[in-house]
């Protein structure tokens, strides 16, 4: 895996958290490479919103103002309201099916692994509306909501609840297999709308705003 992906997949993860410093040498130490490619992959990171360059301080991973948050979930809502019309409009029952595998999550599932399990559900919706510029414009946006879901997820006073969690995607699941636009369209915007509030509430409780 290139620097690029590595530092990407760190910042989405949390594992470089919204405010983090991040240093140049020290990652070119870390991965093994020389500091020309770590400065390649901050500055594609750079045009993707996700780290800020300070004049002779470096770089930071991107704080996530309510500004922001708010914003990018408007657009998701645009997104993916379009996905789910069109999966209802033009999928086969055969590629419906394949969404059967998202009613059930394990038991143990923890925050990772949600995480992972509905960046997939997602992204398959996206596929399966048939547009190839929309699949890949809304999966790399839905990519962008893991760091969301990790920084509001980590601040649950309750475990996840497996569950709840299937209850969400089974209702637009639903919805998709009766080819009710309408109904699909609502539970995927009740489904964002969850994420939202949970992410604002976070942000408004926590010093790592821009």
């Amino acid at each position: 895996m290139d620097p690029y992906e590595i530092i990407r997949e760190q910042i989405l993860s949390c594992r470089l958290p919204p405010g983090a410093e991040i240093f140049e040498q020290e990652l070119a130490k870390q991965l093994g490479v020389s500091k020309s490619p770590i400065r390649e992959a901050l500055l594609r990171l750079r045009g993707q919103d996700l780290v800020d360059v300070r004049p002779r301080r470096g770089y930071r991973v991107r704080p996530i103002s309510i500004k922001e948050a708010t914003e990018m979930y408007e657009l998701r809502v645009m997104y993916e309201v379009a996905c789910v019309s069109r999966v209802v409009d033009r999928a086969t029952d055969e590629e419906i099916s394949s969404l059967k595998e998202f009613r059930k999550i394990p038991q143990e599932i923890d925050l990772h692994g949600w995480v992972s399990v509905n960046r997939c559900f997602h992204s398959t919706l996206a596929d399966l509306s048939g547009n190839s510029r929309l699949a890949r414009v809304s999966k790399e946006l839905i990519e962008q909501f893991d760091r969301f879901t990790f920084i509001s997820g980590s601040q649950l006073k309750q475990p996840l609840n497996p569950e709840y969690l299937t209850q969400q995607h089974a209702a637009l699941i639903e919805a998709i297999e009766q080819r009710s636009k309408r109904s699909a369209q609502a539970a995927i915007k009740e489904h964002i709308e969850l994420g939202r509030r949970r992410t604002i509430d976070y942000l408004q409780a926590s010093p790592i705003v821009s």
